[in-house]
Formats: structure tokens, sequence, C-alpha cells
């Protein structure tokens, strides 16, 4: 009888757990933070990296400027190495000079640049599932957001 008891409360413990929805707790990492873009209070966009098994992962967080009314902060992540980031850098900055919109798969993203006024660099971020959303950048905010300034 005992037994019987033990076992129907070992049932009904571990259907009770296997249906949980909150799971353990993980530490997020803060990375090194690169640069920020535009100094503004938010400090957005800003570029970071993290280091993971070995290898360099960087993620730009930027404020989606499809909206003016809220705030709808966006992010992207990609591996490089330096030259590679220096290649993103050099491809964003030339957009400020470039008529043509040019495009560069970035990670599992797709940035499109085209220039925006006379002085900044709209550049466009593409991600499969997600809605299209865009940043702009003066060459002052592209060299602080890269750790240049």
């Amino acid at each position: 009888m005992r037994s019987n008891i033990l076992l129907l409360l070992l049932a009904l413990l571990s259907s009770y757990l296997s249906s949980a929805q909150i799971g353990e707790v993980v530490t997020g990492r803060k990375g090194t933070l690169i640069g920020t873009g535009n100094g503004k209070i938010d400090g957005l966009p800003e570029l970071r990296l993290y280091k993971i098994n070995g290898e360099d992962y960087y993620v730009i967080t930027y404020r989606n400027s499809e909206y003016n009314t809220f705030i709808d902060l966006q992010s992207f992540g990609f591996y490089a190495t330096p030259q590679e980031l220096e290649f993103l850098y050099n491809f964003i900055r030339d957009g400020l000079k470039s008529e043509e919109r040019r495009t560069l798969k970035v990670g599992e993203s797709t940035l499109m640049t085209n220039r925006f006024l006379s002085r900044q660099v709209a550049v466009h971020v593409f991600q499969v599932g997600k809605p299209d959303t865009y940043f702009l950048l003066n060459q002052n905010w592209l060299d602080r957001l890269f750790g240049k300034k």
C-alpha cells in the first residue's frame, strides 16, 4: 500500500516537473563595448564584442529609425575577424559617398546602404522572419561606433 502511494506521488510530481515552463537561470554575457554611435542619451547604436568558443562575435544594437513615437530596439550579430570588421566599416563608410544601393551579407542578416540626405547613410537590416529595419549614421557616428574615435 505504501509503495503504491509513493509511486502515485512520484508520477504526479514527475508530470508536474516535466510540464514546467520556467527553466534554469542563465547569466548573460556583457561583452566588450567597442563603441557607441551617435552619443545621445540612449547610447545607440552600439557595437559589442563577445568571445564565443574562442571566436569573435559582434553584435550591433540600434534604434529602428522607422518609428519616431516609440523605441524599437533591434540587433544583429555576426562572427568576424578584425579584417572582416574593417571591411564592414568600409562598406558602411562608402555608403556615405555612393548614390547606389549596395548590399552585403553579414552573418544571418543582409545590410543595404544608401545615402540619406547629404551627410548620412541609411543602413537597412534585413533578417529572415523579422520586419525590415534601418538606422542612420554620419561619418562621426560611424567612427565612434567602430571605436575609431
